[in-house]
């Protein structure tokens, strides 16, 4: 699938919005968001499930939880995927181009994978026993001032830094830093992968280019650097 949205600009104004304004999501943004799931697609050949619910529409809405690290939203967004080899990367995939399209339209959005309450939003999702549930994100209006958790999460979590060139990729062996003369036509997309979201924003892939073959790592906790 071809995103026709300016993917390298999108990427580089999305961030994680965890506070928003208490109000749904009007017809128009939800249309659009329904007709881009409806093209959705992935390299993987793996069929992909997304969801998308409002607290007042679904059994149980009020005990749909986020455990406090979202305010205000009524609207989210899920994933799930039958368990296969590369269902996981297939859910990614197209999560993410649903993330970015999104953010291109002007509304805000944030990874969760472990701080909501995964049963309820399983049963308000009509997850099937049988399939993986891997993220969640609210979707809506990013509010104009931000709660003051969401203030010191971000200011802990250096959420507006990312990691340089020099920590995250490298040429040949983890002891020499790839330069973006180097990466050649590569550069934008690697760019891009320093620019991704992840977790607590710890940024834990690491890439290491062979001549023209890039090898992808992830640090698991320990240091390569």
């Amino acid at each position: 699938m071809k995103i026709n949205i300016p993917v390298e600009q999108t990427i580089k104004k999305r961030y994680s919005v965890r506070t928003y304004e208490k109000r749904k999501l009007s017809l128009e943004d939800k249309e659009r968001l329904l007709a881009f799931v409806d093209n959705l697609a992935n390299p993987f050949g793996e069929k992909v499930k997304i969801h998308l619910i409002e607290k007042t529409t679904v059994p149980n809405g009020e005990k749909l939880g986020t455990y406090g690290f979202i305010k205000g939203a009524s609207s989210f967004l899920g994933v799930s995927v039958e368990n296969t080899e590369f269902g996981l990367e297939a859910a990614g995939y197209e999560f993410e181009n649903l993330i970015l399209y999104a953010t291109h339209i002007g509304l805000g959005t944030v990874w969760l994978a472990g701080t909501f309450s995964r049963d309820n939003f399983s049963a308000a999702m009509g997850i099937k026993e049988n399939e993986l549930f891997p993220a969640i994100s609210p979707v809506g209006y990013p509010a104009e001032k931000l709660s003051l958790k969401e203030t010191v999460m971000r200011k802990i979590i250096k959420a507006d830094q990312r990691k340089p060139w020099s920590k995250l990729f490298f040429n040949n062996n983890f002891s020499t830093p790839l330069t973006k003369e180097e990466a050649g036509l590569y550069a934008v997309p690697l760019e891009m992968v320093r620019l991704a979201p992840s977790a607590s924003n710890a940024q834990p892939w690491r890439i290491v280019k062979d001549r023209d073959v890039f090898h992808f790592y992830e640090t698991h906790g320990f240091n390569t650097i």
